[in-house]
């Protein structure tokens, strides 16, 4: 899982004009599966709108992911929900999309439902 800091960085160079760090962007674009490069400074406005417009797709794409997986969870269709992800797992193709995936996964997993569930079933 990526920590808080990964998500930090993403959020500064989403929402301010920071400082150009060629490390920092180095590291964005491995997160987002960027085409790895060489930065420079007279590039910068160019590279913050390409980490935005690819945020936003990732985003998206995550969304439906997980919305769909939750509606079938939802509905007690666990092993269908499973299956959905199984089939729709080529659409993930950065770690910022795994590490989305993996959250919301795991969310439901410990949410208070199911974990009611579970120690229903135990009794």
């Amino acid at each position: 899982m990526l920590d808080g800091s990964y998500y930090d960085l993403l959020a500064k160079y989403e929402s301010t004009q920071p400082e150009f760090d060629p490390n920092e962007l180095a590291t964005i674009f491995e997160m987002l599966n960027l085409e790895p490069r060489t930065f420079t400074e007279t590039e910068a406005h160019e590279y913050k709108v390409l980490i935005s417009r690819t945020l936003d797709a990732q985003r998206r794409v995550m969304t439906e992911l997980t919305r769909e997986y939750k509606n079938l969870d939802n509905q007690g269709l666990t092993i269908e929900a499973m299956h959905y992800v199984v089939q729709n797992i080529t659409k993930i193709t950065s770690p910022f999309m795994l590490d989305f995936l993996v959250g919301a996964l795991r969310h439901r997993v410990e949410s208070p439902l199911r974990y009611g569930r579970r120690r229903a079933s135990e009794s």
